[in-house]
């Protein structure tokens, strides 16, 4: 968890602006939580707590390096997807359609960064994430 509060949830609110040297913190970052994630989600803080971050990464950076970096790990997608389904987060998750029109919004209106203009979907170099 210290991961997702260190590194995943702080990208989330502020897209721009990032080190040149987030890959290897990524990777770290990443390997962390799919080893936590090893055994199928139940109701537990260690479900609560990234699932929901994961759910806004999909809504409002759909194309970032960590959206795709999650995704290309397919274990660690399904299981966060997964999670997403768990009663206890799918009865408080917001509408999907209302959750992207008010984002589209938000970044019509200047509030939310669009993401081509993010640092998260234009890494600076292709070798700093070592993704496609």
């Amino acid at each position: 968890m210290a991961q997702v509060d260190d590194f995943l949830a702080p990208r989330l609110l502020r897209p721009t602006g990032e080190d040149e040297d987030e890959g290897p913190r990524l990777e770290e970052a990443l390997r962390a939580l799919e080893a936590a994630t090893t055994a199928p989600p139940i109701p537990s803080l260690r479900t609560l707590h990234p699932a929901p971050i994961w759910l806004r990464y999909r809504a409002w950076w759909p194309n970032s390096v960590i959206t795709r970096a999650i995704q290309l790990r397919p274990g660690l997608a399904a299981w966060l997807d997964t999670a997403l389904e768990l009663d206890c987060l799918a009865r408080t998750a917001p509408d999907a359609t209302a959750l992207r029109t008010a984002v589209a919004a938000a970044r019509q209106a200047g509030l939310m960064p669009s993401e081509s203009d993010s640092a998260l979907t234009n890494p600076k170099t292709e070798d700093q994430t070592n993704l496609p």
